[in-house]
């Protein structure tokens, strides 16, 4: 467990943005601009305006919405500019996926009649009156945003127990008609409780990996959209995990895996093809390469890799999210984040939220991304419900270390109130935070470890479109030692980095006092970075050897191994 005690903690000054700015707070987390949306969950059903998760587009930030969505202008990071607030569909939770002109919002619970205070359920118009959605429907909803002024509903697949039951329900976009599976089936469904965006551009497609977080729906339900007509999107099929999946994290180009985290643990699946498969696998028809039960825990929540696919960070989220589990008092697990090895499920490495909350605010830990570096550092971004924003340097899976926070008051003081961050996330040099009751928070984080991080076109915080190739730097060693019979000088170059080791060139220098040393031999090191060379000139005296520094690819990366020195040896002839 990491000791908070160690950052230096401010309640930061109240400089006119917003509330951000006036929290406990580590000097490095600095607040800059405030977008503005209300909202409070316990307003009745079809009326609730809390804020959920974010996609990016350029400089377009959409932030989720329990009664639509937000498009914000984030070119400004001190001041976002709302461009439009389109508040036309009223389900839950609202979560969004965001490719160029197109959204896709998720419905998550199945409508059924309101019982007053409690308001019909709609999404889109018909000519000029909110669009009503048919009893028992859950699932996706598709809109084209190209006039932001003029958003329109263009898709709509629906999502329940029944559709895999039925192998195949056409999503084909038709406002009028009732769904073709009885109401009554549907009650049991699956829904969209959050959405993982798979583009497929060579295919003219957006699949989307559906999580619907529901235990008659152990899996995800892979869904297509078509590029050029988004209204005959449909369902596929159902790729079963043996757990509901509460979110799923993937990550495309060389690393094709995709990770379901939910319940007591995650699965793991590839989609690419390999010789030893027996069937055909592909983003439609993903392999399962394992699956973990974790002990103790009950709802997986959120999954995401580092930037270079190596390992994955799960997290928990004990009540749903809807109980004070970071207390002092509450146990170490229900405030834990776990790290795995992506390529053997190992786990690797584990952080707990440091700081206590109060028991009146909800704490786990809830959305979170990590840091496009290029420098080898795995800098993760989280945020934690009343816990706030975190940034945490996780590059040794063994020993993360608390970079900076920004950890909001008690929504209230005297009794227990849901909100908080809902999602935290790295976005083009700016932390983003969708606070569920207040709305954007935009954060700078003022530190050297994140120096190296590099701009995205887009980001759908659960899908890393492909590897960052990263710059790194590996330490290295090198010992000497002189033998008198016969007279030769040894040695080893020795770096974590097996790259490292070999054909490292090697000057052996003779010590000169007052002068700069004189080389008196050069050598190679052999394959395990061993190496030895006569000593044929010099004389007595002492001498050190110096590797230089070497310079090689490795898959996608740079890795530079840095020169080394040893201590010095005395030839006595």
């Amino acid at each position: 467990m990491l000791a908070a005690a160690m950052l230096v903690v401010v309640a930061v000054p109240v400089t006119g943005w917003a509330d951000h700015d006036n929290r406990e707070a580590t000097p490095n987390m600095i607040p800059r601009g405030h977008s503005p949306q209300t909202g409070n969950f316990f307003d009745p059903r079809g009326t609730v305006t809390v804020n959920s998760d974010l996609g990016f587009w350029g400089d377009t930030a959409i932030n989720g919405n329990y009664n639509g969505f937000r498009l914000i202008d984030i070119s400004n990071p001190d001041n976002p500019d709302l461009i439009t607030y389109y508040n036309k569909c009223n389900g839950d939770q609202g979560d969004i996926l965001i490719w160029e002109n197109l959204v896709i919002r998720s419905w998550n619970s199945p409508v059924s009649t309101p019982v007053p205070p409690q308001v019909d359920q709609f999404c889109g118009e018909e000519e000029g009156e909110p669009r009503p959605v048919p009893l028992g429907f859950e699932g996706l909803h598709i809109f084209d945003i190209s006039d932001t002024e003029n958003i329109q509903l263009v898709g709509e697949v629906e999502i329940t127990d029944a559709t895999a039951e039925a192998n195949k329900v056409p999503g084909t976009f038709n406002p009028a008609p009732p769904s073709p599976v009885p109401t009554v089936a549907r009650r049991t469904g699956c829904g969209s409780h959050t959405a993982s965006l798979v583009p497929d551009v060579a295919n003219g497609r957006l699949l989307v990996y559906n999580s619907g977080s529901n235990a008659n729906c152990p899996g995800i339900d892979i869904v297509e959209i078509p590029l050029d007509n988004p209204g005959n999107s449909e369902w596929l099929r159902r790729e079963q995990s043996g757990r509901s999946c509460h979110d799923t994290g993937v990550f495309l180009g060389d690393v094709m895996r995709a990770v379901c985290a939910g319940g007591d643990g995650l699965t793991v699946w590839r989609m690419n093809q390999k010789p030893k498969d027996e069937h055909e696998v592909n983003l439609v028809n993903p392999h399962t390469e394992y699956t973990i039960p974790l002990k103790d825990v009950t709802v997986g929540h959120s999954a995401s890799f580092t930037w270079d696919g190596k390992r994955i960070v799960y997290g928990h989220e004990p009540g749903g999210g809807g109980r004070a589990e970071c207390q002092e008092s509450s146990l170490d697990r229900n405030k834990k984040l776990f790290m795995f090895n992506t390529k053997t499920g190992k786990q690797i490495g584990t952080w707990f939220l440091p700081r206590p909350q109060s028991e009146v605010e909800n704490c786990t830990q809830h959305n979170y991304n990590f840091v496009p570096t290029t420098d080898g550092k795995d800098i993760l971004v989280a945020g934690n419900y009343q816990a706030g924003t975190w940034a945490v340097n996780w590059s040794n899976p063994a020993k993360p270390k608390v970079v900076g926070f920004s950890d909001p008051p008690p929504l209230d003081e005297t009794q227990f109130t849901l909100g908080g961050a809902w999602s935290s996330y790295w976005y083009n040099g700016f932390i983003y935070e969708s606070e569920i009751t207040k709305g954007l928070n935009v954060f700078e984080l003022d530190d050297p470890v994140v120096d190296s991080a590099v701009d995205l076109p887009f980001l759908n915080p659960q899908t890393q479109m492909e590897r960052i190739p990263q710059q790194l730097s590996a330490a290295s060693k090198v010992s000497l030692k002189h033998t008198n019979k016969p007279h030769r000088f040894k040695g080893e170059v020795s770096s974590a980095r097996n790259g490292c080791k070999a054909d490292r060139l090697v000057r052996i220098k003779k010590v000169r006092p007052g002068k700069s040393a004189r080389t008196v031999a050069t050598t190679t090191t052999g394959n395990k970075g061993g190496f030895s060379v006569k000593h044929t000139k010099g004389g007595r005296g002492l001498y050190f050897a110096q590797a230089g520094k070497k310079v090689f690819a490795k898959d996608i990366h740079t890795i530079t191994c840095t020169k080394a020195k040893s201590g010095n040896v005395r030839a006595k002839k």
